[in-house]
């Protein structure tokens, strides 16, 4: 649920910050998703990036990274510039960018650039593209020129056969993967890669900085 108010962006900030207060307390290996519609992004974009760098502040000083989710596309020069702000003051951030945007690419340099950590994902609202093989093009492309530039991240999928071309493209990494149920899904996760029981998605991170036997189609800048 998005913030009508600054009422309601105030509430969401301290239920935000009482969550932290638990993960710093006991939640080890934890990390908090934040969704910048409830911090008041949609009614006023200041009042929201004061929200979201005083969360990823205090996450900074309990070490809890924290993950700006990418919303609508009306949200996603403001959660860039905010994501990249607090990235460069050293703070836990990463950005989600969605590879169903036309404009990710440009948005991944303008992270690279800012040495924000990014999470891949194919998107999950309304994109330029709704073509199954032209999105996976997309994250291959976009996981590619990650590779290329060195960086960490992260890749966040239910597709099996991403996860098999990461583990081609990236060589060794560590990864945390929860498959979950459901049709059409393999049985199997690609070789290397752990299969904990119960549903959620799949979180990859390079462990080896550069591209690593990735298809020569895949390894130059997109």
């Amino acid at each position: 649920m998005y913030a009508k108010t600054a009422d309601e962006a105030q509430a969401e900030l301290s239920a935000h910050q009482q969550l932290l207060e638990k993960l710093i307390s006991d939640g080890r290996g934890a990390s908090l998703a934040v969704k910048p519609s409830t911090l008041g992004a949609t009614f006023d974009r200041e009042l929201c990036r004061r929200n979201l760098l005083a969360i990823a502040g205090a996450a900074g000083r309990g070490c809890i990274p924290v993950e700006l989710d990418m919303e609508g596309q009306g949200l996603v020069d403001f959660t860039l510039r905010t994501a990249i702000e607090a990235a460069s003051t050293g703070l836990p951030v990463t950005l989600a960018l969605q590879a169903y945007l036309d404009r990710t690419p440009a948005d991944l340099e303008r992270a690279i650039d800012g040495r924000l950590r990014v999470r891949l994902v194919k998107g999950a609202y309304l994109g330029d593209t709704a073509d199954f093989r032209e999105i996976q093009k997309r994250m291959r492309n976009l996981a590619g020129r990650l590779l290329e530039a060195g960086a960490d991240f992260y890749v966040g999928t239910h597709d099996p056969e991403l996860v098999g071309w990461l583990e081609h493209a990236a060589g060794p990494f560590t990864a945390r993967v929860r498959i979950p149920d459901g049709a059409g899904r393999r049985d199997q996760a690609p070789a290397g890669i752990r299969r904990p029981a119960g549903p959620g998605i799949c979180a990859l991170r390079p462990a080896r900085r550069g591209l690593h036997h990735a298809p020569p189609a895949l390894s130059r800048r997109t």
